[in-house]
Order: C-alpha cells, then structure tokens, then sequence
C-alpha cells in the first residue's frame, strides 16, 4: 500500500489537473453538441430544416465522393441523392451518422474552448472542419470500393470499427496539434 501511496504522490499535479481539465472540457462539448441535436431532432419546427439539412450535406458527400471513386479512381458507378453506387455492388447509403457533422462540431468546440488567439482560431476551425470532411471522403471512398472487392461482413467491420478510430485520431491529431502549436501563439 505505501508503494502506491509513494507513486500517487509522484504524480505531477500540474499535469494531472491539465488532464483532468482536458476530459471535462472534451465532456462538456460533447454534452453540448448531444443537447444541440436532441434539440433539433425533437423541437417540431426545427426538425424538417435539420432533416433537410443532412440529406443536403448527405447528397454533397455522395457527389463529392462520388467524382473521386468514378472520375479519379476510375471505376464505374453513379451517385444518386445520398447513396453511391459502385457498378456491381449494391452502392452505400450516406446516413446521418456518416455526413461528418458530429466530428466537425465536436472539433470546432474543443478548439473554441481550449486557449488560444481568435486570430489563429478563425483561421484553424474552419481548415480542421475541411480536413475532418475530407477525411470523411477518404472513408466514403473507401468503403465503396471496399465494397467491390470485399464481404459486407468486412465492409461493415471497418465501417464500424476501422474507420471511425482513423477519424477520430485524426480529429485527436488536429486538436493536439492545436493545443501544442497553436494555442500558445499571438
């Protein structure tokens, strides 16, 4: 027991507040972000213009994707609405939790309450929300074509589970860049 006592008392208070700041502060965006959608998901007038909303940023991300999986990459397909079809495949739907607007928000308040010049934040929110998009056209991307070549099993793995830890340490990765980087600049 004193050897335990011995190492909680080693531990850097400094750093351990910092961490602890950091988890409230992730905690309480994200709590933020939750009331926001209930809000819109559940207030009657809100919900046509949110809906609406998301089939348009679903329907964007299907074309955006779209022009890279059939113009650039070259195979054949279609993108219709919120889906994108790779011919031969049975295409992938865009949902609400795929359009990437969860991770540009939560992105866009850990930046805005962590310290830091508005100056440098006007700047880096919007470039963090174009890179966490594109980063969202990257996964879209590939999980079409994953789809050509692949079992809906292995789709459906690294749609739940690959993709969205690579997304979400990119996010980590360009909230961290900030706090180190940027955040102590003029």
């Amino acid at each position: 027991m004193s050897t335990l006592t011995q190492k909680l008392n080693n531990i850097d208070k400094k750093a351990a507040l910092s961490a602890g700041l950091f988890l409230v502060k992730t905690a309480a965006v994200y709590a933020v972000w939750k009331a926001f959608t209930y809000a819109m998901e559940h207030i009657p007038a809100l919900i046509p213009k949110w809906n609406a909303f998301r089939d348009d940023v679903g329907a964007l991300l299907a074309k955006i994707t779209g022009f890279f999986v059939i113009d650039v990459f070259g195979y054949p397909g279609q993108a219709i609405g919120r889906v994108l079809h790779v011919d031969g495949t049975p295409g992938i739907f865009i949902g609400n939790s795929c359009i990437g607007i969860s991770a540009m928000a939560i992105f866009a308040g850990l930046i805005l309450v962590y310290p830091g010049s508005w100056k440098h934040k006007a700047w880096y929110i919007p470039l963090g929300m174009i890179l966490v998009q594109a980063s969202n056209v990257f996964r879209l991307a590939g999980l079409a074509i994953m789809q050509k070549y692949s079992s809906e099993a292995f789709v459906q793995f690294n749609h739940g589970y690959t993709y969205v830890i690579i997304t979400y340490s990119f996010i980590f990765f360009l909230v961290v860049f900030w706090f180190n980087k940027l955040s102590h600049k003029k």
